[in-house]
């Protein structure tokens, strides 16, 4: 989820505004996923990086974001108990969405526990990519068919 600042300021919106349209994107690429068949879902939604966005950018987003969880569990909407009971059974998709990420850290970490465990065993082995890719924080999910940016897409091999 990107280019949320850049959006508001076209538009001559509150950067906060920004932030909520991509919250409305987000909810329609789901749909739109769904209908497709897509099984897996990955939204990367505040990058640790943005931490380093001014704090009351960063408080309005992380208020947005609570606000949204809050309105997807609250009990007392009736869409809400509709949307629990249709999903019950759900194999349909899996909505992942990563908060303070980056994937820096995430080769770092997966790799560092590699040596280590290599280091434990003492088998002086090679690190191979299945090492790696059994230690990323994703492991659950599935190499990406296609990956998307805000009117951008690319797709992997």
């Amino acid at each position: 989820m990107d280019g949320n600042r850049r959006y508001a300021r076209q538009n001559k919106l509150k950067q906060v505004a920004g932030h909520e349209a991509s919250y409305f994107s987000l909810m329609s690429m789901l749909i739109y996923c769904y209908g497709l068949g897509i099984k897996y879902m990955t939204a990367y939604a505040f990058s640790i990086d943005n931490f380093m966005c001014r704090p009351k950018e960063v408080q309005s987003i992380m208020d947005l974001m609570t606000e949204k969880f809050e309105l997807l569990c609250r009990k007392d909407i009736l869409l809400n108990d509709k949307l629990l009971a249709s999903t019950v059974n759900n194999s349909g998709l899996l909505l992942m969405i990563c908060v303070a990420y980056t994937s820096t850290n995430e080769i770092i970490h997966a790799v560092e526990k590699c040596c280590e465990e290599k280091w434990v065993e003492n088998d002086g082995g090679i690190i191979s990519l299945a090492d790696i890719e059994k230690r990323m924080y994703m492991e659950i999910a599935l190499d990406p068919d296609i990956v998307t940016r805000i009117f951008r897409w690319k797709l992997t091999e």
